[in-house]
Parts: C-alpha cells; structure tokens; sequence
C-alpha cells in the first residue's frame, strides 16, 4: 500500500532502529504515522503487539478514536478489516487470541494487538510481543516503556528472525529529561515540525498559532523543539521596556478584576485591576496586602470605585478554587465578591478549571509577546509588586511547578495569569489530521 507519509512521517513508520521517538509539533500527523505503523508491524500473522497510552482513559477516548480514523484513511474498516474486543467472526478463519487483563484487535489475516494503558504496564510483564506503538510517549508511566522493552521477543518475529520495532510519539514534554533518560544506542529520534504537514492543514493555521502562541510555546507545541523551562523566568516575555507604561484609571472603561485568593501572614491576597483600550490591556491598580480577607479587600476595592468615579462595566475573574467555600466559612470567595459588586454595569463573573499552570502562564506569555511580535498587556508602573513579582518568579528545575520559596513570590502573577487564561487561552487540541 502506498502511504500518504511526508519524508519524516515515512523515516519514523520505516525506520532500521529498535526503538523509534517520533517528537513532533502539533498538526505534525502524529496519528497518522502511529497508525501506519501499526498497520505494517501487524501485517505479519500470528504477530502479537500492544499499542498503548498514558492511560486507558486516554488509549480509550482519544488514542483509538484517532487511529481508527486513520486506519478508515487506508481502507480498514471496523467490523471488516479488524475486530475489537469481541471473538473473530468464524468466516476469517483465525484463532482467538486472548488476554485476560486488556482488550484485543483482531486482524482478519490472524494478527493481534492489545490495548491497554500504561497505567496497568505492570500486568503484562509475561508478554511475549513483536511490536508496542505508544501514543504521548511523554506522559507515558515511568518504568512502562522499560517494561516493554524487556517483552520484545514475540515467536512471529523470532521466527522470521525480523527486526522487533517499538515506535512513540509524542508532542514535546514540559520537561525533555523524561524522554531523554529512555534514549540508548538502539533509539532513533525524528523531530518533526507543523511546517512539515503544511499542506494536510487549514491555511493560516499556522499563522494564526504565531499570534496565539509565545515564542516558547511556539517552538515546542509548533516546530517540535525539546525545551527545557527548568530554572527559567516563568513570564520571560514580560519586559520592562516594553509592558510597563503610565496608564491612568479611566472611569467609563471595560473594565476586568482579577484575583488570586490567598490570607495569611507570609502570602499576599493579590488582586488588580485591568481596562481595555483599543482592544489591548491595562493593569491600572493592584490590592496586594497580607493578613487580608475577600470582605476586606472588596471593602478597598469598591472605596477605590468610588474614589474614581466608577461607571464603567465590570467583569471578575480568577482561581477557579474561589468557588470553594471552606469549612469554617459561611461563603465562598466568590459569593463574597458577587455581594459587594454584582450591582454594577454588566456584571460577569468569568473562570474556569486550570488544567496546568503551564498554560497559564503560556497564555500570559503571548499577551506580553507573541511569535508574531504582538502585544497585548501592559502594567502600569505604579503596579509595583505585579511588576516586580512578574521580574522574579521561576520555574523549578522541573519545569512543570512554579519555584514558591520565597512566600512573596508568585500571586500577584498567579491572579494576573488567571485572567490570560481564562480569557485569552491557549489551546492544545490537535486537528485530526495527517
């Protein structure tokens, strides 16, 4: 069969190494090169396989939806070509494979693959397989690919004395030392880009990324780049030549408060004030005090509303976790806020789940500066501690949590990110596309 693979598409599904990591960016085609691999490595009767994902969840609600779409692409039908889960229709005239711990797809020539999250890897160490195929080899368990490792030694193979393959893809992690630490001698690693797939995707996609994205992001969600934020300024794109300007409160603006919900002696409550002029942003006011609560900081705000002169809408974001009311609390956060302010023009309260903080601050990123050179946000300089807190704040040397030992650091960011993300988010979903 001819496959409609691109030159690092066809090197991945064809490689001559034991182990192939496909690392590319989204709308790559990793799907599709998944898919044609396992569509090869299955071609051999009597092979067993596994094709596998960070869970069963994952595997179930999103691995194999993709694949089957894939396989439709190359002419396997469900139901015609393979079978899942159920015993093989008598007419093909092959054996039933069975494993009591995962479902199996069977191949109508006598071929078999099982499917199982890493989350069970541990179960099937008595396997005996001729190929794995893992989607999101980044988020895959630790110690399963190890594990894997060990099963490759399938009789269809063996007794063939063919190559055994083992083959993940994945978007580039957060955190490159968890791919890196799984590379030896018998690992080939192909880095793929968007750019590589161009053609398959909409016009502009692209283009429209380098306007959503930071540089950061766009060089590993985009061209597939192992980057490690480990130490890094969290809110690198933040500059005070070019975010930091005199912007004055102006009564009538839309206007948006966020917060981030902390009481205590050694944490700030932090929350500020934002206005949009000419469709950008403008912190114009920051509250940022310790040993604070909600009434009083909405006592402080709403003096301030009127001080000025307020007339304008107002719009609240912020932690999700406000909509908690706490054990020794009559109210949630929220319901505090709303009391003191739901009387005003256009009221709203926007928020959502925070998947990652990495997307936070990915979307604060691209509003500070975009791939595109775009800019978005800017903080008034007498926003002092929002300045000095954006200036600061690092990643562990992780790169997936923010350094907080310093009890000063990271809130008046935190409360700034929720508004970037709760508005102006930056989304991860990839195209089903090859």
């Amino acid at each position: 069969m001819n496959l409609p693979l691109n030159h690092k598409q066809y090197d991945a599904v064809t490689s001559q190494f034991e182990e192939t990591f496909y690392i590319a960016g989204i709308g790559s085609g990793k799907s599709f090169v998944l898919g044609a691999f396992i569509y090869l490595e299955a071609g051999l009767k009597n092979s067993v396989g596994m094709i596998t994902a960070p869970t069963t969840d994952t595997l179930n609600n999103s691995t194999m939806p993709q694949l089957k779409d894939v396989w439709a692409r190359l002419g396997l039908i469900e139901g015609t070509h393979y079978i899942i889960g159920s015993m093989p229709p008598p007419q093909w005239g092959v054996q039933n494979y069975t494993n009591r711990n995962s479902k199996i797809l069977t191949w109508r020539w006598g071929a078999y693959t099982i499917l199982d999250g890493s989350d069970n890897f541990n179960k099937h160490r008595g396997l005996e397989l001729d190929y794995v195929a893992a989607d999101e080899l980044r988020d895959i368990k630790d110690g399963a690919w190890e594990m894997y490792r060990g099963r490759m030694r399938g009789k269809a193979k063996k007794a063939l004395a063919a190559r055994y393959r083992m083959l993940g893809v994945t978007t580039p992690p957060d955190n490159p030392k968890k791919i890196q630490r799984l590379i030896n001698h018998k690992v080939e690693v192909i880095l793929g880009t968007s750019y590589d797939n161009e053609k398959n995707l909409p016009i502009g996609y692209i283009e429209g990324l380098k306007e959503r994205y930071d540089e950061l992001t766009f060089n590993r969600e985009v061209l597939g780049q192992l980057v490690n934020a480990g130490g890094m300024l969290s809110y690198y794109a933040f500059k005070r030549e070019r975010n930091v300007v005199r912007m004055d409160f102006r009564p009538d603006a839309r206007t948006i408060m966020f917060w981030d919900f902390n009481a205590s002696a050694k944490k700030p409550m932090a929350t500020g004030i934002l206005q949009e002029f000419n469709n950008d942003w403008y912190v114009v006011k920051e509250f940022i005090f310790k040993n604070s609560n909600t009434d009083e900081q909405c006592r402080k705000i709403l003096d301030y509303f009127q001080e000025t002169n307020f007339r304008g809408t107002l719009e609240i974001t912020g932690d999700s976790a406000g909509h908690r009311r706490e054990s020794n609390a009559t109210r949630s956060d929220y319901a505090i806020i709303e009391y003191y302010f739901s009387n005003f023009a256009n009221y709203l309260l926007r928020t959502r789940p925070t998947k990652a903080v990495k997307d936070r601050i990915a979307a604060t990123n691209a509003m500070f500066r975009s791939m595109a050179g775009t800019t978005r946000l800017y903080i008034d300089e007498r926003c002092t501690k929002l300045v000095e807190d954006l200036e600061e704040t690092r990643w562990k040397e992780s790169g997936i949590e923010l350094d907080d030992s310093d009890p000063e650091r990271t809130h008046a960011s935190d409360a700034l990110s929720y508004f970037a993300y709760n508005y102006f988010p930056i989304g991860f979903t990839e195209p089903i596309i090859s």
